[in-house]
């Protein structure tokens, strides 16, 4: 967990957490405009817990003036987030939510880590980067020990990053034409995850979405060309729509582009979000007809593939740089 503060009097402190696979869009405007009650400054201990000399009631909103016991902090913060869902029963989250005892122990022997920091932890830097070979090879990438890649806090920053990557070839390539690059704008269905649309509001990109219907349950590349124009920065596939699971074809999609890129000229990449299917779309049965152009073993130029891995326990993500050429 991490807290950034501005100077004195500039405004409260706003604390932000990494995510697990279940995204947020952040507070309602009910949770913000709460102020509240005098009965809930103050959280008031369990007597079971309680010990002789402690206080038994502490600030809800504010660092105490005297010190507690571990323990009995561990037991406020413990009962308190019994009220949460149980992660066992959620079938809504894009990771694992069960990881064995030895995961589990590395997991904790990481946790004191500061993993941006290369140079003072070089051998999880390294593991890193073999992990993102890995997912490069699983991606069919033509020579994953070159395929540059990174480990992100779970997929919404991978999804930024994605876009980000998307807006700057646009950008770049509007400059170097000697063309404006405002207004960019991002393709995906209506039934993408929330982190797209915190993408788009984040980075002031225009939110194109292709409507989803009981007969058009997912992004297909059908009338794409409505969606498409020369301020189009790229068009999201999901290998796993929040909704149904079900697998946008992302190589429809890439058709759907061909014919636009030789009827106007228009060269719009695909970023295809891994979601729930990262670890499995690569892996299709042979004949299936299921994912990626080319069939099993083989992605369109198109590609800039986003890896949602989906492992237990932490949400983490991945992200490839470079598109993957065909075989």
């Amino acid at each position: 967990m991490s807290a950034h503060t501005g100077p004195a009097n500039t405004g409260p402190a706003h604390i932000g957490t990494g995510t697990t696979g279940k995204e947020h869009s952040g507070p309602s405007r009910r949770q913000a405009a709460e102020v509240p009650r005098p009965d809930q400054e103050s959280v008031a201990l369990n007597p079971v817990f309680a010990r002789p000399g402690e206080t038994t009631e502490l600030p809800r909103f504010r660092l105490p003036r005297q010190e507690s016991l571990p323990e009995t902090a561990y037991q406020i913060v413990h009962d308190e987030a019994m009220l949460d869902g149980n992660a066992r029963l959620n079938l809504a989250t894009f990771v694992g939510t069960w990881m064995d005892d030895d995961a589990n122990r590395l997991y904790l022997e990481a946790a004191d880590k500061n993993m941006i920091d290369k140079d003072e932890y070089p051998r999880t830097a390294e593991i890193e980067t073999r992990c993102a070979r890995m997912l490069a090879d699983l991606w069919h990438a033509p020579d994953p020990q070159r395929c540059p890649g990174t480990s992100t806090i779970g997929s919404s920053e991978a999804c930024m990053l994605a876009g980000l990557a998307l807006k700057r070839r646009w950008t770049h390539a509007r400059r170097a034409a000697g063309r404006s690059s405002d207004r960019p704008n991002l393709v995906m269905s209506s039934a993408v995850q929330v982190c797209w649309e915190k993408f788009c509001n984040y980075w002031d990109v225009e939110m194109r979405q292709v409507p989803v219907s009981a007969d058009l349950k997912v992004l297909d590349g059908h009338r794409l060309d409505e969606y498409i124009d020369d301020h189009t920065i790229g068009v999201v596939a999901i290998m796993g729509v929040t909704y149904t699971g079900m697998y946008e074809p992302v190589a429809e999609i890439s058709a759907a582009l061909d014919a636009i890129q030789e009827s106007t000229g228009l060269d719009v990449r695909i970023h295809v979000d891994g979601a729930s299917g990262a670890m499995i779309a690569p892996l299709p049965p042979a004949g299936s007809g299921v994912g990626l152009p080319g069939g099993p073993g083989g992605v369109d130029q198109h590609l800039r593939p986003q890896v949602r891995a989906g492992l237990p326990g932490p949400g983490m993500g991945g992200l490839a740089r470079q598109p993957v050429p065909a075989r």
